[in-house]
């Protein structure tokens, strides 16, 4: 062996305990990781609010849903909070009704119209079925459309 190929020999076995540091490095990283994974407390990304059990929004779900299938308007959402002495903001309520409506809370049985939903839809409301707000078609899952006659056979 001459002495450029001795060079290059140690060069790469060099190389190679470089590498094999690394991944034991590596290894060692990971093994930290899963033992830290399985011994940390688990954070939720995301959770969903429910009204604080004082609130005023939580007094006007309640009144919701003692309205029972006629539902609430927001005035009459309103003026059940102003004769309980809890003064409410027509823009929080409807803040407070859009969050309701996304979470699931609440359904728009018409236009302006709430009811505080039950589950499989014993408030009147099919589950996936959908009011539509100012501006939005209806949407539902078995929409009936009106038949105009064409005149062919």
């Amino acid at each position: 062996m001459d002495q450029f190929e001795t060079k290059l020999r140690a060069e790469i076995d060099r190389g190679q305990d470089r590498i094999n540091q690394e991944r034991a490095r590596i290894e060692g990283l990971q093994q930290a990781l899963d033992l830290y994974q399985q011994n940390a407390p688990h954070r939720q990304l995301a959770t969903v609010v429910q009204p604080r059990s004082g609130s005023k929004f939580a007094f006007v779900l309640k009144q919701i849903e003692r309205s029972g299938k006629t539902g609430m308007s927001i005035q009459e959402m309103m003026d059940a909070a102003d004769q309980a002495g809890k003064s409410l903001k027509r823009s929080t309520i409807r803040s407070q009704l859009w969050h309701a409506k996304k979470q699931g809370q609440v359904h728009q049985i018409e236009i302006g119209r709430y009811v505080v939903v039950e589950p499989h839809g014993a408030n009147g409301a099919e589950p996936d079925e959908q009011t539509a707000d100012e501006g939005e078609a209806p949407t539902s899952a078995a929409q009936e459309l009106p038949v105009q006659p064409t005149g062919e056979v």
